[in-house]
Protein backbone atom coordinates (compact mmCIF):
# COMPACT_ATOMS: atom_id res chain seq x y z
CA UNK A 1 0.00 0.00 0.00
CA UNK A 2 2.87 2.47 0.95
CA UNK A 3 4.43 2.11 -2.32
CA UNK A 4 1.02 2.83 -4.03
CA UNK A 5 0.64 5.77 -2.40
CA UNK A 6 4.20 7.39 -3.13
CA UNK A 7 3.22 7.34 -7.00
CA UNK A 8 -0.23 8.95 -6.44
CA UNK A 9 1.77 11.62 -4.68
CA UNK A 10 4.54 12.00 -7.59
CA UNK A 11 1.63 11.59 -9.95
CA UNK A 12 0.00 14.38 -7.98
CA UNK A 13 2.92 16.66 -7.85
CA UNK A 14 3.74 16.06 -11.82
CA UNK A 15 -0.19 17.28 -12.66
CA UNK A 16 -0.42 19.86 -10.83
CA UNK A 17 3.01 21.27 -11.83
CA UNK A 18 2.41 20.20 -15.43
CA UNK A 19 -0.91 22.66 -14.74
CA UNK A 20 0.88 25.82 -13.49
CA UNK A 21 3.72 25.48 -16.18
CA UNK A 22 0.58 25.03 -19.00
CA UNK A 23 -1.13 27.90 -16.96
CA UNK A 24 1.66 30.64 -17.35
CA UNK A 25 1.73 30.11 -13.44
CA UNK A 26 4.96 28.84 -13.71
CA UNK A 27 7.04 31.18 -16.15
CA UNK A 28 9.24 29.99 -18.76
CA UNK A 29 13.05 29.87 -17.25
CA UNK A 30 11.86 29.71 -13.34
CA UNK A 31 14.05 27.56 -11.45
CA UNK A 32 12.52 25.41 -9.32
CA UNK A 33 14.42 23.35 -6.64
CA UNK A 34 13.63 19.81 -4.91
CA UNK A 35 13.19 20.79 -1.15
CA UNK A 36 11.65 24.10 -1.85
CA UNK A 37 8.61 22.34 -3.77
CA UNK A 38 8.89 19.23 -1.15
CA UNK A 39 8.60 21.75 1.75
CA UNK A 40 5.49 23.78 0.14
CA UNK A 41 3.60 20.88 -0.57
CA UNK A 42 4.70 18.65 2.66
CA UNK A 43 6.29 15.64 1.36
CA UNK A 44 9.49 14.40 1.14
CA UNK A 45 11.80 15.17 -1.74
CA UNK A 46 11.41 11.59 -3.18
CA UNK A 47 8.12 11.99 -5.02
CA UNK A 48 8.88 15.43 -6.04
CA UNK A 49 12.65 14.11 -7.35
CA UNK A 50 10.06 11.64 -9.43
CA UNK A 51 7.61 14.48 -10.66
CA UNK A 52 10.55 15.76 -11.91
CA UNK A 53 11.73 13.34 -13.64
CA UNK A 54 8.64 11.82 -15.19
CA UNK A 55 8.20 16.03 -16.22
CA UNK A 56 12.07 16.09 -17.57
CA UNK A 57 10.86 13.06 -20.38
CA UNK A 58 7.96 15.25 -21.19
CA UNK A 59 9.60 18.20 -22.09
CA UNK A 60 8.18 20.57 -19.53
CA UNK A 61 11.13 20.79 -17.32
CA UNK A 62 15.14 20.98 -18.40
CA UNK A 63 17.50 19.70 -15.27
CA UNK A 64 20.62 22.33 -15.17
CA UNK A 65 22.31 21.07 -12.25
CA UNK A 66 21.63 18.32 -9.02
CA UNK A 67 18.12 18.95 -7.69
CA UNK A 68 17.07 22.01 -9.72
CA UNK A 69 14.99 22.16 -12.94
CA UNK A 70 14.37 25.30 -14.91
CA UNK A 71 10.86 25.41 -16.61
CA UNK A 72 10.54 24.84 -20.23
CA UNK A 73 7.27 27.09 -20.82
CA UNK A 74 4.75 26.07 -23.93
CA UNK A 75 4.47 29.33 -25.74
CA UNK A 76 2.23 30.25 -28.85
CA UNK A 77 4.82 29.35 -31.10
CA UNK A 78 6.07 26.14 -29.84
CA UNK A 79 2.62 24.43 -29.19
CA UNK A 80 1.58 25.24 -32.79
CA UNK A 81 4.61 23.62 -33.94
CA UNK A 82 4.17 20.53 -31.37
CA UNK A 83 0.41 19.94 -32.86
CA UNK A 84 1.59 20.76 -36.27
CA UNK A 85 4.04 17.74 -36.46
CA UNK A 86 1.72 15.33 -34.20
CA UNK A 87 -1.41 15.94 -36.92
CA UNK A 88 1.75 15.48 -39.50
CA UNK A 89 2.46 12.20 -37.81
CA UNK A 90 -0.48 10.56 -37.18
CA UNK A 91 -1.60 11.38 -41.33
CA UNK A 92 1.39 9.76 -42.03
CA UNK A 93 0.54 6.27 -39.71
CA UNK A 94 -2.37 6.26 -40.73
CA UNK A 95 -1.64 6.34 -44.99
CA UNK A 96 0.55 3.69 -44.00
CA UNK A 97 -1.34 1.24 -41.90
CA UNK A 98 -3.63 -1.75 -43.54
CA UNK A 99 -6.81 -0.74 -44.99
CA UNK A 100 -8.61 -3.54 -42.92
CA UNK A 101 -7.58 -1.79 -40.03
CA UNK A 102 -9.80 1.19 -40.81
CA UNK A 103 -12.85 -0.22 -39.37
CA UNK A 104 -11.11 -0.72 -35.84
CA UNK A 105 -10.10 3.11 -36.00
CA UNK A 106 -13.34 3.89 -37.53
CA UNK A 107 -15.56 2.30 -34.83
CA UNK A 108 -13.77 4.41 -31.58
CA UNK A 109 -15.55 6.71 -29.88
CA UNK A 110 -13.20 9.26 -28.43
CA UNK A 111 -9.82 10.63 -29.05
CA UNK A 112 -8.46 8.20 -26.68
CA UNK A 113 -9.83 5.51 -27.31
CA UNK A 114 -9.20 6.08 -31.76
CA UNK A 115 -5.33 6.66 -29.93
CA UNK A 116 -5.17 3.53 -28.10
CA UNK A 117 -6.25 1.40 -31.16
CA UNK A 118 -3.89 3.54 -33.50
CA UNK A 119 -1.10 2.34 -31.23
CA UNK A 120 -1.99 -1.12 -31.51
CA UNK A 121 -1.77 -1.34 -34.97
CA UNK A 122 1.59 0.81 -35.50
CA UNK A 123 4.42 -1.61 -35.40
CA UNK A 124 6.99 0.62 -33.90
CA UNK A 125 7.25 0.93 -29.73
CA UNK A 126 9.15 3.90 -30.32
CA UNK A 127 6.54 6.13 -32.04
CA UNK A 128 3.69 5.07 -30.13
CA UNK A 129 5.75 5.87 -27.11
CA UNK A 130 6.12 9.50 -28.52
CA UNK A 131 2.10 9.55 -30.18
CA UNK A 132 0.53 9.07 -26.76
CA UNK A 133 2.91 10.75 -24.66
CA UNK A 134 2.71 14.04 -26.93
CA UNK A 135 -1.42 13.19 -27.21
CA UNK A 136 -1.29 12.65 -23.01
CA UNK A 137 0.57 15.59 -22.40
CA UNK A 138 -0.50 18.40 -24.85
CA UNK A 139 -3.12 17.67 -27.23
CA UNK A 140 -5.85 16.25 -24.83
CA UNK A 141 -5.44 19.64 -22.78
CA UNK A 142 -6.08 21.99 -25.81
CA UNK A 143 -10.00 22.72 -25.44
CA UNK A 144 -11.75 19.57 -23.98
CA UNK A 145 -14.90 20.99 -24.68
CA UNK A 146 -14.27 20.48 -28.79
CA UNK A 147 -12.99 16.59 -28.25
CA UNK A 148 -15.65 15.14 -29.19
CA UNK A 149 -15.33 17.16 -32.70
CA UNK A 150 -12.26 16.46 -32.99
CA UNK A 151 -12.84 12.19 -32.17
CA UNK A 152 -15.55 12.69 -35.13
CA UNK A 153 -12.86 13.93 -37.79
CA UNK A 154 -10.34 10.69 -36.57
CA UNK A 155 -12.95 8.57 -36.84
CA UNK A 156 -13.61 9.81 -40.51
CA UNK A 157 -9.81 9.49 -41.26
CA UNK A 158 -10.40 5.76 -40.20
CA UNK A 159 -13.26 5.52 -42.76
CA UNK A 160 -11.29 6.81 -45.19
CA UNK A 161 -8.57 4.16 -44.22
CA UNK A 162 -11.15 1.65 -44.54
CA UNK A 163 -11.76 3.33 -48.25
CA UNK A 164 -8.35 3.69 -48.71
CA UNK A 165 -8.73 7.01 -50.14
CA UNK A 166 -5.28 8.81 -49.05
CA UNK A 167 -6.19 12.33 -49.75
CA UNK A 168 -9.58 12.01 -47.36
CA UNK A 169 -7.15 11.10 -44.47
CA UNK A 170 -4.57 13.88 -45.45
CA UNK A 171 -7.75 16.32 -45.26
CA UNK A 172 -9.26 14.81 -42.04
CA UNK A 173 -5.92 15.17 -40.42
CA UNK A 174 -5.52 18.59 -41.65
CA UNK A 175 -8.64 19.62 -40.39
CA UNK A 176 -8.32 18.23 -37.40
CA UNK A 177 -4.75 19.84 -36.93
CA UNK A 178 -6.61 23.04 -37.80
CA UNK A 179 -9.28 22.26 -35.23
CA UNK A 180 -6.53 22.19 -32.96
CA UNK A 181 -4.26 24.88 -33.84
CA UNK A 182 -7.44 27.28 -34.13
CA UNK A 183 -7.71 27.19 -30.35
CA UNK A 184 -4.10 28.16 -29.47
CA UNK A 185 -3.85 31.58 -28.35
CA UNK A 186 -2.28 33.86 -31.32
CA UNK A 187 0.22 35.97 -28.69
CA UNK A 188 3.42 34.23 -27.74
CA UNK A 189 2.65 33.64 -24.39
CA UNK A 190 2.15 30.83 -22.25
CA UNK A 191 -0.95 28.46 -22.85
CA UNK A 192 -3.81 29.40 -20.60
Amino acid sequence: MEKLELIRTKQYIADLLQAEILSGQLADGQILVQSEIAQQMNVSRIPVREAFQQLEQSGFLVRISGRHVCVCGLTSRRLRQLVSLFWQLVSTLLQDIPVAAGEYLESATSEEEFFLRLTKIIDNHHVTVHLMRTWRDYIRLLSPERAEERAKLLCEAGSAVKDGDLARIQDRMQQFGLLLIHDIPDEDTPNK
